[in-house]
């Protein structure tokens, strides 16, 4: 606007668009003027604030400050809390996931105590030496064969899904294993072994709730892995 002006004073003239925009900067100037007045008017009657000058310092009278300390404090309270609902959680954490906590316990394989006599089938043997020698692949051929001659026992379903489990094959292992889990209620073979890898299988599979459930019933009942299954629940 200025540069318009001087050059009026200069030329004593001035184009159209030169005019409309010193009139829309003067028209501006006097909204802002007016804005600022009516601003002025609200804090001196609601807070008792006054502008010492055109400048944006503010003045406070005593009675103010002491009147809007609390709207500080509440201010930084809740700042406070909504800081430490972010935080907290982080250091609560074990950085350590339910899966990698669950394939501590899964580094070293659970043995297979071999069977031998008349009684015992040729394909059993094959899948007893297999699993022992950690040819899961191999064993789960053989488990399988005998599942579908429906020759199968509880031990069957328990190392098919051990060797499931060892090869990462999750949802089959829980199959499996709940089939041994199954079976096994009649009897006691294999029946704690079977809770825990199960339990573990649950946490693999990401069935959190279920792990959580069994791991819970093997230490009310004081079963094997009870110590091993109390550490598990206070870190998942």
């Amino acid at each position: 606007m200025m540069k318009n002006l001087e050059k009026y004073k200069r030329d004593m003239t001035l184009s159209e668009q030169e005019l409309d925009t010193i009139t829309r900067d003067l028209l501006k100037g006097k909204f802002n003027e007016e804005r600022r007045n009516s601003w002025k008017s609200k804090l001196a009657a609601q807070h008792d604030v006054e502008r010492t000058s055109s400048a944006t310092t503010i003045e406070m009278k005593p009675k103010d400050r002491g009147r809007l300390r609390p709207l500080y404090i509440i201010s930084a309270i809740a700042a406070t809390i909504a800081l430490l609902l972010v935080v907290l959680p982080l250091f609560q954490s074990s950085g350590t996931s339910p899966q990698q906590l669950a394939m501590e316990y899964l580094e070293k394989p659970f043995p297979h105590n071999a069977v031998r006599g008349d009684e015992v089938s040729t394909t059993r043997l094959r899948a007893t030496e297999a699993y022992n020698e950690q040819n899961f692949g191999a064993a789960m051929q053989q488990y399988n064969t005998l599942i579908a001659s429906e020759e199968a026992e509880v031990g069957d379903y328990f190392y098919l899904g051990l060797s499931e489990l060892y090869t990462e094959q999750y949802p089959l292992a829980v199959q499996h294993l709940e089939q041994a889990q199954a079976l096994a209620a009649s009897g006691k073979e294999f029946q704690q072994e079977i809770d825990w890898y199960l339990s573990l299988a649950y946490l693999q599979a990401e069935h959190t709730a279920k792990a959580k459930t069994l791991l819970q019933q093997i230490v009310n009942n004081k079963q094997w892995k009870q110590a091993d299954a109390i550490k598990l629940l206070e870190q998942i």
